[in-house]
């Protein structure tokens, strides 16, 4: 019995990255099945891998250069239980039922590359950034194939001139969803490829290759395993041959696994020549599919994967932050616009005990711009009722703007944050000579302030202070927040 070389999955860390930004933004609470993509090459191909990137999400999938399309299916669950009680034989069965429609359609002739698919069973722990998941490459079962002899490099079978004429051969199909799956014919020692919809008929299957010379005929797939033994995808190919073709079934073969190596040469390509199964498989009847990939360890159980090692922290913690404001807003506020808020630009006038708790409320429901005005300095009565200070703060008599905007930052390093020590001008407090500069030029920035913002919290302890920033806001047509 022909053995197959199973795919392993490779996942580039964006695709976790696009997988968490979909989840917020677009998926929110539906987890139902999403079409996605991956690529395989077969040019220096190592461990039969199947690779899968942020561009997977793509409507429009284009696979990097030299690579061939994988099909796939993404079933992202909502929770560790969803994902744990999720029953994988049923969704791989669904798949592989899937897969047998495609086939009895007659999509995959005029699509070859429809015939290699995978699935994705995942669940994004978003706020510890880790990622379950458990890859499968459904193949039906009954694709067995009877070794009649060795399994033959290429270049053993041809010669080199001839091998060079294959090659010309197969560079010169172009896209990659055809040389996925193809057939080679030697006419006279002249090489002539046939796509798949050239030659089979989806309308008449029973005279598919009814009197062909399967001698000179090679049915070809591009290769991404290094090993002898072929890639996953053949047990696919020859179960659409077996239901397409079934006078194929109980005769003898060749397959042609091409690999590429330097220079784009294909002398390590290798020939398999082997025995169809004699009864042909019938995708309209129930077909048993396997393919669930084992974790590193050899055991048929998901992988886990923690991406927050590998984020920047700041980034990490503001999309901790929005994670739990979003899912705030799915459950309880769907009218909430997030956007706006983080756009908001506040001005908090007083950075006391009201000033300090507005600002931790601010920060956690979004905000990004936040301005602290006082004048004061922390005292050692402070720290205990305002939560941005510490005792070292009052030891050594810090300005409570400036101190109260670096603890901000400490907390959250995404915001915008500023603290200015300016004295607010009061209607009854009597001006000096040498005090009257000073006063203009407090009057001036509070209103630059005031103009610059758009919503001024009013925070200060005494009715006298609020006068003046009440007047210019209403002047300028600002939002005001008025605290007691």
């Amino acid at each position: 019995v022909l053995q197959f070389s199973p795919f392993t999955s490779f996942v580039y860390p964006s695709f976790w990255h696009k997988l968490a930004e979909n989840k917020i933004n677009v998926d929110k609470l539906c987890d139902s099945a999403k079409k996605i993509f991956g690529f395989y090459s077969n040019i220096n191909a190592k461990n039969c891998i199947l690779e899968v990137d942020c561009t997977t999400f793509n409507q429009v999938f284009v696979p990097p250069k030299n690579c061939f399309y994988a099909h796939g299916t993404l079933h992202n669950k909502n929770t560790i239980e969803d994902f744990k009680g999720t029953n994988k034989d049923e969704i791989l069965q669904s798949e592989g039922n899937r897969i047998g429609k495609l086939i009895d359609s007659g999509k995959c002739l005029e699509d070859p590359s429809l015939l290699l698919n995978f699935l994705v069973l995942s669940y994004a722990d978003l706020k510890k950034f880790k990622f379950y998941y458990w890859f499968a490459f459904p193949a039906p079962l009954e694709s067995i194939l009877n070794v009649s002899k060795p399994a033959t490099r290429l270049a053993d079978v041809f010669t080199a001139d001839q091998i060079v004429m294959m090659r010309e051969k197969y560079l010169a199909i172009g896209d990659t969803k055809k040389s996925s799956f193809f057939i080679l014919e030697n006419i006279c020692n002249d090489f002539k490829i046939h796509q798949l919809s050239e030659v089979i008929s989806d309308f008449d299957k029973k005279n598919n290759f009814k009197e062909a010379d399967l001698g000179r005929i090679f049915f070809c797939f591009s290769d991404p395993s290094e090993y002898v033994n072929p890639g996953w995808q053949l047990r696919t190919f020859a179960a659409f041959l077996s239901y397409s073709c079934p006078k194929l079934c109980g005769r003898t073969i060749n397959f042609l696994a091409i690999k590429l190596k330097a220079q784009l040469n294909i002398h390590d390509s290798i020939v398999y020549v082997a025995t169809m199964p004699e009864n042909p498989i019938n995708f309209s009847s129930e077909v048993k599919w396997i393919g669930w990939e084992p974790n590193n360890a050899g055991k048929y159980l998901p992988r886990v994967v923690s991406m927050a090692d590998s984020m920047d922290p700041e980034k990490l913690a503001a999309s901790s932050v929005n994670l739990n404001l979003k899912l705030m807003r799915w459950r309880i506020v769907p009218e909430l616009n997030l956007d706006t808020i983080a756009e908001t630009k506040c001005l908090l006038l007083g950075a006391g005990t009201l000033g300090c708790s507005v600002a931790r409320n601010l920060l956690s429901w979004g905000a990004k711009w936040i301005t602290f005005l006082d004048y004061g300095n922390v005292a050692y009565s402070n720290p205990v009722r305002q939560n941005l200070f510490k005792h070292e703060d009052a030891q050594f008599f810090r300005p409570k703007a400036t101190t109260a905007a670096k603890r901000l930052l400490e907390i959250y390093p995404a915001v915008t944050t500023t603290g200015l020590s300016l004295q607010i001008p009061m209607p009854g407090h009597s001006l000096g000579d040498c005090t009257k500069e000073q006063t203009t030029k407090d009057i001036e920035l509070l209103e630059k302030l005031i103009k610059e913002h758009d919503v001024v919290y009013l925070l200060t302890d005494s009715r006298e202070s609020r006068w003046l920033p009440t007047v210019l806001g209403n002047y300028y047509g600002k939002v005001f927040n008025n605290y007691n």
